[in-house]
């Protein structure tokens, strides 16, 4: 079986992490498999024969309709070039109408989740309104199109069945783990060994991720005679916000 991953969106975050984590773990199976990444990914430190790790053939996109547009056509035609009898497209959307079976994977399904769109949804901008009712329909038309559609929890998958029952027949549930290569080091760092509360948030800026309560929290603590440190680290860009 071969199997071909649309992987372009792995620039940065967790799905970086995710899609090192899926080639490392195909590398120990029988599957034959070609893995597209974006030009940012490094495809040489991958070294497994019956896989191929590829960078996609386009130097950057001009905003969402380019990749829309880009993925439906060009890749389209990568795909159906491939001699790949699966597509797993990993990145939320995928193919419409897809040329070969096709496995979704759906991870930013915040926009689908209701707490999201009753407390955070109406705070934002009209553009963000816009980008996140395109967003979740996007998601909705490439899971009623896709063979399987992955959910990572039960709430996410909840979620999406709020918009389309008929979604149930063909989404399963597959919760993301941590790779073995995270084993719990010998040594570890006392709980307030030194007095003080340290707290590391790693994150990019999006609205409900809400950094900011982390940092008021910080402040209420130190005011309350409670040491705490706190480290957030992002892309320098995502600051401004």
């Amino acid at each position: 079986m071969k199997i071909i991953v649309n992987a372009i969106s792995a620039n940065t975050g967790g799905i970086v992490t995710y899609t090192t984590n899926l080639i490392e773990y195909l590398g120990h199976t029988n599957l034959d498999a070609i893995v597209y990444v974006p030009r940012s990914f490094d495809p040489d430190r991958f070294n497994h024969p019956s896989i191929t790790v590829k960078t996609v053939p386009v130097k950057h996109f001009f905003g969402a309709i380019h990749r829309f547009l880009w993925e439906q056509i060009i890749w389209r035609g990568i795909v159906k070039k491939s001699g790949a009898d699966i597509l797993y497209s990993s990145a939320n959307y995928g193919v419409l109408f897809p040329p070969i079976k096709q496995v979704l994977l759906v991870q930013g399904e915040i926009y689908l989740n209701p707490v999201y769109r009753q407390k955070v949804l109406p705070q934002l901008s009209f553009v963000e309104k816009v980008s996140a009712y395109m967003r979740r329909n996007l998601m909705l038309i490439s899971a009623r199109q896709s063979k399987v559609t992955i959910f990572p929890s039960k709430v996410a998958m909840n979620a999406a069945l709020d918009y389309d029952p008929i979604l149930a027949d063909n989404s399963v549930v597959n919760y993301l783990g941590v790779n073995s290569r995270f084993s719990e080091p010998m040594r570890r760092r006392q709980w307030r060994q030194d007095g003080k509360i340290r707290l590391l948030y790693v994150s990019v800026y999006y609205p409900h991720k809400d950094p900011i309560t982390l940092a008021n929290a910080t402040l209420l603590l130190q005011e309350q005679g409670i040491s705490v440190s706190s480290r957030i680290t992002m892309e320098k860009r995502d600051f401004a916000a």
